[in-house]
């Protein structure tokens, strides 16, 4: 399970299938109560390992809680385990390549423009780099000189509007 984009993209494997019909995605925001979001067909009866994979096109902002229901031909069902996943909020940021020998990229992809701030710092805290980011809905690219950077494990804090996003890169 992943997000990119803006959505979640959610995976699984079965090992063996014995009169599979399909399965039913479920999503909660708490847990406990479910709702279905999707349906993906099985392969019915096989021995053979099978790769399944389903998008959430509009997940919910925080948390989002998944389970599969496996359901047979004869309509009975079973629940999967619940897995999660965290949606950032308006913004998925990349930071590449990783490591970095001159260029460091930025890729932002958000819903919604937003102003912010890029700061880099080593592992002792010393800022070695800030700068200003205009961000405007879909991809923004933004490239940031390293050439000048030690060599060394950074971190790099992308703060936008009222949330912040921390990632980790390296520097040859």
């Amino acid at each position: 399970m992943r997000r990119s984009n803006g959505v979640n993209i959610l995976t699984w494997t079965t090992q063996q299938e014995i009169n599979s019909s399909h399965f039913v995605v479920e999503r909660s925001a708490d847990g406990v109560a479910y709702t279905s979001i999707g349906q993906v067909a099985a392969n019915g009866n096989s021995t053979v390992v099978h790769n399944y994979s389903f998008t959430d096109i509009h997940p919910i902002n925080g948390i989002n809680y998944y389970r599969l229901r496996s359901v047979d031909k004869d309509n009975s069902a079973k629940l999967s385990d619940i897995r999660s996943i965290k949606n950032e909020g308006i913004a998925d940021i990349t930071v590449y390549p990783n490591p970095v020998s001159d260029r460091l990229i930025l890729n932002v992809n958000a819903e919604k423009a937003a102003n912010g701030q890029v700061v880099i710092l080593d592992l002792s805290g010393k800022i070695v780099y800030t700068g200003l980011l205009r961000i405007n809905p879909g991809n923004t690219v933004i490239p940031i000189a390293a050439e000048s950077i030690a060599s060394g494990s950074y971190i790099i804090k992308i703060q936008l509007n009222d949330e912040l996003i921390v990632k980790k890169f390296n520097k040859l």
